[in-house]
């Protein structure tokens, strides 16, 4: 099953919305690691799964281009506001909406942390520049 999913997903280019759900039993159908190995670029828009605030943090980092995303868990109160601060750091005004057992965030744009900090290129110019004058 898995491979013949992944054979879809690599063909298709014009996925933007994907919804990946548990079995019956909770239980995942693949691991996180993979499942985000599987999904395409094109895909802008993710219903997911998940048992950690770990899951989470994992899918936001593996897929930087989503647009939203919906979280579904049962303990998903848990750590909601752990995820909320985690991604309020690396994700400049992103919304969330909470329900009973999901969250939904509109990712805003990612936040450079390395932006803030002089790059060498630039260091090394005024370097130039003062020693020069």
């Amino acid at each position: 099953l898995i491979e013949h999913l992944s054979a879809i997903l690599r063909q298709t280019t014009t996925i933007h919305s994907l919804k990946i759900s548990s079995t019956p039993f909770g239980e995942p159908l693949m691991s996180v690691g993979r499942c985000c190995a599987l999904i395409p670029p094109s895909v802008k828009h993710l219903q997911i799964s998940v048992h950690s605030c770990d899951d989470m943090k994992y899918i936001l980092q593996a897929l930087p281009h989503l647009s939203s995303v919906t979280f579904y868990s049962t303990q998903i109160g848990s750590f909601l506001d752990d995820l909320k601060k985690w991604i309020e750091f690396r994700r400049r005004a992103s919304l969330f909406r909470d329900g009973l057992r999901c969250a939904q965030i509109w990712l805003g744009t990612l936040s450079n942390i390395e932006q803030d900090k002089p790059s060498i290129k630039r260091v090394l110019q005024r370097f130039r520049y003062k020693t020069s004058h």
